[in-house]
Protein backbone atom coordinates (compact mmCIF):
# COMPACT_ATOMS: atom_id res chain seq x y z
CA UNK A 1 0.00 0.00 0.00
CA UNK A 2 1.07 3.47 -0.84
CA UNK A 3 0.03 6.44 1.73
CA UNK A 4 -0.35 9.77 0.38
CA UNK A 5 -1.93 12.96 2.18
CA UNK A 6 -4.06 15.34 0.91
CA UNK A 7 -7.13 17.48 2.05
CA UNK A 8 -10.73 17.35 1.31
CA UNK A 9 -11.28 19.35 -1.25
CA UNK A 10 -9.43 16.64 -3.72
CA UNK A 11 -11.23 13.89 -2.66
CA UNK A 12 -13.58 12.90 -5.54
CA UNK A 13 -10.10 13.50 -7.45
CA UNK A 14 -8.44 10.90 -5.13
CA UNK A 15 -11.05 8.49 -6.05
CA UNK A 16 -11.36 8.98 -9.67
CA UNK A 17 -7.70 8.10 -9.80
CA UNK A 18 -7.69 5.34 -7.64
CA UNK A 19 -6.80 6.47 -4.37
CA UNK A 20 -9.05 5.96 -1.33
CA UNK A 21 -9.82 8.67 0.37
CA UNK A 22 -9.47 8.59 4.40
CA UNK A 23 -9.92 11.38 6.83
CA UNK A 24 -7.72 11.97 9.85
CA UNK A 25 -9.49 15.00 10.73
CA UNK A 26 -11.65 15.74 13.98
CA UNK A 27 -14.65 16.73 11.96
CA UNK A 28 -15.82 15.56 8.84
CA UNK A 29 -17.47 17.40 5.67
CA UNK A 30 -21.32 17.25 5.22
CA UNK A 31 -20.59 15.77 2.07
CA UNK A 32 -17.77 13.46 2.87
CA UNK A 33 -19.09 10.09 2.64
CA UNK A 34 -15.61 8.21 2.76
CA UNK A 35 -13.63 6.47 5.24
CA UNK A 36 -12.48 7.56 9.06
CA UNK A 37 -9.52 6.65 11.02
CA UNK A 38 -9.62 8.79 14.10
CA UNK A 39 -6.58 7.62 16.17
CA UNK A 40 -4.61 9.51 13.97
CA UNK A 41 -7.08 12.85 14.67
CA UNK A 42 -5.80 15.65 16.77
CA UNK A 43 -8.10 16.92 19.41
CA UNK A 44 -10.56 19.68 19.69
CA UNK A 45 -8.85 21.63 22.05
CA UNK A 46 -6.09 21.34 20.18
CA UNK A 47 -6.81 23.46 17.52
CA UNK A 48 -6.50 26.64 20.02
CA UNK A 49 -3.11 26.48 20.43
CA UNK A 50 0.24 27.71 19.18
CA UNK A 51 1.63 25.61 16.32
CA UNK A 52 4.58 25.02 18.79
CA UNK A 53 2.11 23.58 21.74
CA UNK A 54 -0.06 22.21 18.75
CA UNK A 55 2.63 20.06 17.68
CA UNK A 56 3.93 19.08 21.05
CA UNK A 57 0.62 17.52 21.69
CA UNK A 58 -0.13 16.22 18.43
CA UNK A 59 3.55 14.38 19.44
CA UNK A 60 2.01 13.29 22.48
CA UNK A 61 -0.79 11.35 19.90
CA UNK A 62 2.13 9.70 18.20
CA UNK A 63 3.89 8.73 20.73
CA UNK A 64 1.11 6.35 22.13
CA UNK A 65 0.41 4.97 19.10
CA UNK A 66 2.56 1.71 17.01
CA UNK A 67 2.90 3.57 13.16
CA UNK A 68 2.77 -0.51 12.11
CA UNK A 69 -0.51 -0.78 14.17
CA UNK A 70 -1.56 2.25 12.42
CA UNK A 71 -0.30 0.74 8.81
CA UNK A 72 -2.36 -2.23 9.96
CA UNK A 73 -5.65 -0.55 10.59
CA UNK A 74 -5.70 1.50 7.55
CA UNK A 75 -5.04 -1.32 5.12
CA UNK A 76 -8.21 -3.19 7.33
CA UNK A 77 -10.36 -0.14 6.60
CA UNK A 78 -9.72 0.17 3.16
CA UNK A 79 -9.52 -3.65 2.20
CA UNK A 80 -6.08 -3.60 1.26
CA UNK A 81 -6.40 -0.80 -1.19
CA UNK A 82 -3.27 -0.34 -2.98
CA UNK A 83 -2.99 3.95 -2.78
CA UNK A 84 -4.72 5.75 0.26
CA UNK A 85 -4.59 9.55 1.17
CA UNK A 86 -5.16 10.29 4.50
CA UNK A 87 -6.96 13.83 4.44
CA UNK A 88 -7.58 16.84 6.51
CA UNK A 89 -8.38 20.43 5.67
CA UNK A 90 -5.49 22.62 5.22
CA UNK A 91 -4.09 23.06 1.58
CA UNK A 92 -0.57 21.91 1.01
CA UNK A 93 2.07 24.42 2.33
CA UNK A 94 -0.39 25.01 5.71
CA UNK A 95 0.51 24.12 9.21
CA UNK A 96 -1.25 20.49 9.60
CA UNK A 97 -1.11 17.47 11.47
CA UNK A 98 -1.12 14.73 8.19
CA UNK A 99 2.41 16.42 6.95
CA UNK A 100 3.78 15.60 11.00
CA UNK A 101 2.20 12.09 10.28
CA UNK A 102 4.03 11.73 7.33
CA UNK A 103 7.23 12.50 8.74
CA UNK A 104 6.16 9.91 11.36
CA UNK A 105 5.74 7.17 8.83
CA UNK A 106 8.99 7.91 7.50
CA UNK A 107 10.67 8.21 10.82
CA UNK A 108 9.17 4.93 12.21
CA UNK A 109 8.94 2.75 9.59
CA UNK A 110 11.05 4.26 6.86
CA UNK A 111 8.37 4.98 4.04
CA UNK A 112 7.94 8.22 2.27
CA UNK A 113 4.47 9.37 2.48
CA UNK A 114 3.92 12.75 -0.36
CA UNK A 115 1.21 14.46 -0.86
CA UNK A 116 -0.26 13.31 -3.63
CA UNK A 117 0.40 15.69 -6.55
CA UNK A 118 -2.20 15.70 -9.66
CA UNK A 119 -0.52 15.21 -12.62
CA UNK A 120 -2.33 18.05 -14.96
CA UNK A 121 -3.49 17.02 -18.65
CA UNK A 122 -2.68 19.86 -20.79
CA UNK A 123 -4.41 19.73 -23.95
CA UNK A 124 -2.16 21.07 -26.89
CA UNK A 125 -4.51 22.93 -29.50
CA UNK A 126 -3.96 21.38 -32.90
CA UNK A 127 -2.10 24.15 -35.48
CA UNK A 128 -3.75 22.81 -38.54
Amino acid sequence: MTIYTSYFTMAKRLEKEGVTPVCIAIGTPKWFSGLNYKAVSPHGFMLSLSEEKYREEYRKILRGLSAEKVVSDIKTITGNAKKVALLCYEKPGEFCHRRMLAYWFEKELGIEVKEYVFEEKVKTPSLF
